[in-house]
């Protein structure tokens, strides 16, 4: 479980023994997880995992089949949607596109939670939104229909939707997914930032090893479902659980200015 400060109330995200099937094939199986407050923690693993899976269970948009998730004390089922809402945000790996909407329009859907009524934005509202396109670097594109973008503005775009929910938890699916370098790094730092800055409590999931290590101050393995190993960067991304995790010879060395752990190389295991 994990604890993040949310209008000065501690609030408790936990998941206990749980398990998730899809097909009826068990994905994740007595699986429990602790996540550190106010840090970056990225989960990392082979394609099939489970880390998909995992971040749709702890969000409630897919269902456990058993053990518990629990928001704050709560079971995350009795909880109306809007109250998760305002307390999580995700996310995921491929995010539905709606047709003809603008970029504006659509990363103002973030404050759907907030809204009453007829549901019109209020000058705090509009506020939020600017600046989730300025510190996404779109918001010269806010009069742009979102389908016409490209891959990595469109990234952009839905990350800033994200961020105009304004939770203390986020958690994302691949958030540099279609992102050139330059604009990967611009992510990442606008989620160090974050963390930093607004002690917003980061969960997501990457494949590129070396962004993981660069910027998470937890990293978490998996394989076949389960946690393998989870702790500080060094102590996880090591040729063990790399070997275990991915069933490569990983090479590895320091990073001369950060002194993290960087993949050099690696082979597949023979």
């Amino acid at each position: 479980m994990f604890y993040i400060l949310y209008s000065r109330k501690i609030i408790e995200l936990s998941a206990k023994n749980i398990q998730v099937a899809y097909q009826q094939k068990n994905v994740i199986s007595d699986l429990s997880i602790a996540f550190e407050p106010n840090k970056i923690t990225t989960i990392i693993g082979a394609n099939g995992c489970g880390k998909s899976t995992l971040l749709k269970a702890l969000t409630r948009l897919w269902p456990v089949t058993e053990g518990e998730v629990t928001l704050d004390g709560r079971p995350l089922l009795s909880w109306d949607t809007k109250e998760i809402a305002r307390r999580i945000a995700f996310l995921p790996q491929s995010p539905k596109l709606t047709t003809a909407t603008k970029v504006y329009d659509l990363v103002s859907y973030g404050r759907y939670p907030y809204q009453k009524g007829f549901g019109r934005l209020t000058a705090g509202d509009k506020q939020k939104v600017d600046w989730a396109l300025e510190l996404t670097a779109t918001e010269h594109l806010k009069d742009n229909l979102v389908e016409e973008l490209s891959g990595g503005q469109r990234q952009r775009v839905f990350i800033a939707m994200t961020l105009v929910q304004d939770t203390d938890i986020i958690v994302l699916d691949e958030p540099t997914t279609y992102l050139d370098m330059n604009h990967q790094l611009e992510i990442m730092e606008i989620l160090q930032k974050l963390r930093q800055e607004e002690n917003k409590t980061i969960i997501m999931v990457l494949h590129d090893l070396n962004l993981a290590a660069r910027f998470s101050d937890e990293l978490v393995a998996m394989s076949a479902g389960k946690i393998v190993k989870q702790g500080g960067v060094s102590e996880v991304m090591t040729p063990e659980v790399l070997r275990e995790v991915f069933r490569i010879n990983a090479q590895l060395i320091s990073d001369p200015t950060s002194g993290r752990p960087l993949l050099l190389n690696y082979q597949l295991c023979k």
